[in-house]
């Protein structure tokens, strides 16, 4: 763990320069003094508006986010309040599943571990719900904080439907008020997981007792929310490339 958080704080220094920012820093001069001091009695009096520029930190950031592209919900990511990534949708999750930093202009650097490499997105968190993001250099689109944990809650079960083979999977699953897979049936088990949607949109993850050397140990599931449907797609984790399919869900 220590190697791991090393390597992301020399990449965060590489990839976002003086990193010192101060939270409270209104005008950016590294330290808090008579200019936030009176910037604070205006937001009192009513004179000027909350947001400022430098609000952001890791009790902002503390939360379970989508990744949305503009079309579809791609990953999630859970973050604590101490620079911790705590849990990510990307396959062979390594252990710790992550870290970031955040400067207080919203700027921030978010790392995930699969297996022994690091994969580093970036960003700008514009509000208290809302970040741009990267991977590495290229834009992936819009990161939007969970507002309700509870939003999968319920029984799911449906059929997987397989690209290329065209085989059927049916399984069935319980998320209870955290988003947490309680139950699962249809492959073998004890299986793991966690599902999560914001404004429609959603992401699953499950960890199977399948063989890993298998397709179906872990894969990830994405798409949209209407009452009781869930439709979109699956991956699996074939070890070389993802592959997948078609799925529907029936909430009951």
């Amino acid at each position: 763990m220590k190697i791991g958080l090393i390597f992301f704080i020399i990449c965060f220094a590489l990839i976002i320069p003086s990193f010192a920012g101060i939270v409270g820093d209104v005008n950016n001069d590294d330290q808090v003094d008579l200019s936030e001091a009176i910037h604070a009695l205006q937001v009192t009096a009513g004179l000027r508006s909350t947001v400022m520029a430098d609000i952001y930190s890791n009790a902002t950031f503390t939360g379970t986010w989508l990744v949305d592209d503009g079309t579809s919900a791609l990953l999630f990511f859970v973050t604590d309040n101490i620079g911790g990534v705590t849990a990510h949708s990307m396959f062979r999750e390594g252990t710790p599943p992550g870290f970031y930093l955040i400067r207080a202009d919203g700027q921030f650097l978010l790392t995930t571990k699969v297996e022994e490499k690091h994969y580093i997105f970036k960003g700008t968190q514009k509000s208290l719900t809302e970040c741009d993001i990267s991977f590495e250099s290229t834009p992936v689109g819009t990161m939007k904080k969970v507002s309700s944990l509870e939003a999968c809650l319920g029984t799911w079960s449906g059929v997987l439907t397989e690209d290329i083979t065209g085989t059927e999977y049916t399984i069935e699953f319980t998320v209870n008020e955290n988003g947490i897979v309680t139950s699962f049936t249809g492959f073998s088990g004890p299986v793991s997981g966690k599902m999560y949607a914001e404004a429609g949109k959603s992401v699953g993850f499950f960890y199977t007792a399948e063989p890993e050397s298998g397709n179906y140990n872990q894969f990830r599931i994405t798409g949209d929310i209407s009452g009781s449907i869930f439709s979109g797609r699956y991956n699996i984790d074939t070890g070389t490339e993802p592959l997948g399919g078609n799925i529907t869900l029936t909430r009951s």
